[in-house]
């Protein structure tokens, strides 16, 4: 063989091992792209469970208050009552 045709050669293989790399590389892209996607949702599914859990414990506060509320007025409402019995009798 002539020197052209063993750099030939060469250069026929240098051509299909960049044709498989660029392969490798648009799968890895593809692959990439794919878990960029699969985090984007898993982060909005995350913003969507943060803002529930925000609504239930701003929900259990808000009975949490009411309670005491309830609660506060049963004994202001006792202690008065008592108040006032002592002053009438």
């Amino acid at each position: 063989m002539s020197d052209i045709e063993v750099t030939l050669a060469q250069h026929g293989e240098q051509i299909k091992t960049l044709f498989k790399e660029t392969q490798e590389v648009k799968q890895l892209t593809e692959s990439v792209q794919r878990l960029a996607m699969s985090v984007e949702r898993m982060t909005i599914e995350l913003t969507s469970q943060e803002k529930r859990i925000d609504a239930i414990e701003d929900q259990s506060k808000f009975k949490y208050r009411t309670v005491w509320s309830c609660v506060a007025s049963a004994i202001l409402g006792a202690v008065v009552s008592m108040v006032m019995a002592v002053i009438l009798k």
